[in-house]
């Protein structure tokens, strides 16, 4: 009796052991927080649920992860039955009946950001009274609707860690969830763009040239990168590197010839090193504690940085430079801007 309950419970262990694995691969996924921005131009933070997104290319169907992706622009995209009533619309322009023709205009402006670009194909018609007519319509949509909103590219665009993808969106919605209104299933003809956030950051940084302007001295920014996301590095400001009173090796962070004297950059590791010629003042960066320098300037950006801590460093005078006539020592500050992750026309 005994050894039958035995091989009784070890039955049930196996037959249990195909569903744990199951649930073992079904985890939930993490939710991704997004700014998803709307054809109205209004903006809502959601968490997407979304784990993949399917897109057509002229190379074939994709089906892209959303763990990989950082940004989606969302092309033109018509909501079901509109192509048809647009279609039916425009056949009424050159209708027998004043009211009819009538009605039809007021009907596509009515779908505004939706019937705009056939309004325009429509308005170099051939057709005198629906060329005219659709040039009414064009007029009186572009009145209350703001052209951003109206100039939307026929494909959609996806920003992943590795390359941006130009295609059509296929996944006939978007899964997403917001605090107050639960899950939702996101319809692309009423979205504009689906921003990551998980990752952004924004630090301001004052870097003075009394003690950065070194070969061995470097500003730690506070600004950790996760090998993922894209970096953008803005400098202004201007630096005297000799403040010797002439005013003559006064520049910003792209550096000055100098009268033809340059200075080296940073090289990798602590102890600096030249690595590479620049132009003395200019600034540059190292990502990480050996990480190669690179240069910075006014304006630097990458669509993916390396992960590790960023640095920022001014390429010193020469020694030749800095020892004449009776300068006292670089003076002045650059203000850096860093911004670690996607940010797309300021939203």
């Amino acid at each position: 009796m005994r050894r039958q309950m035995m091989i009784a419970l070890c039955l049930v262990g196996l037959i249990a052991l195909p569903n744990l694995a199951g649930q073992e691969t079904k985890k939930a996924m993490k939710p991704t927080e997004v700014e998803v921005r709307f054809g109205d131009g209004s903006k809502v933070r959601m968490q997407l649920l979304q784990d993949s997104i399917e897109i057509v290319t002229k190379y074939g169907k994709l089906l892209v992860p959303a763990s990989d992706i950082r940004d989606i622009d969302v092309g033109f995209h018509l909501p079901e039955g509109v192509p048809e009533q647009i279609e039916k619309a425009l056949t009424r322009l050159n209708g027998k009946s004043f009211k009819d023709r009538d009605a039809a205009v007021n009907e596509l402006v009515e779908l505004g950001p939706y019937a705009y670009p056939a309004l325009k194909q429509a308005a170099t018609s051939k057709e005198p009274e629906v060329a005219q007519r659709a040039q009414v319509a064009l007029k009186r949509i572009e009145g209350k609707v703001p052209n951003d909103l109206l100039r939307v590219p026929v494909n959609d665009r996806i920003i992943t860690t590795e390359f941006a993808i130009t295609g059509r969106i296929v996944s006939p919605t978007i899964k997403a969830k917001t605090p107050y209104f639960g899950e939702l299933a996101l319809k692309l003809p009423e979205l504009r763009s689906i921003r990551w956030l998980s990752g952004q950051s924004t630090a301001s940084v004052a870097i003075d040239s009394a003690k950065y302007a070194s070969n061995v001295q470097w500003l730690d920014t506070g600004v950790t990168l996760d090998g993922t996301t894209a970096l953008t590095i803005l400098a202004t400001g201007q630096i005297d590197l000799r403040n010797d009173g002439t005013g003559d090796y006064v520049c910003g962070p792209t550096g000055t010839r100098g009268g033809g004297i340059a200075g080296f950059a940073g090289g990798k590791g602590k102890k600096g090193g030249a690595a590479s010629l620049q132009y003395a003042g200019s600034l540059i960066g190292r990502i990480g504690e050996d990480g190669a320098t690179f240069y910075v300037g006014a304006n630097y950006q990458t669509t993916r940085a390396p992960a590790g801590k960023l640095y920022l460093q001014i390429v010193p005078a020469s020694p030749a430079m800095a020892a004449f006539g009776g300068g006292q020592g670089p003076r002045g500050t650059f203000n850096v801007t860093i911004r670690a992750g996607n940010f797309f026309d300021g939203r």
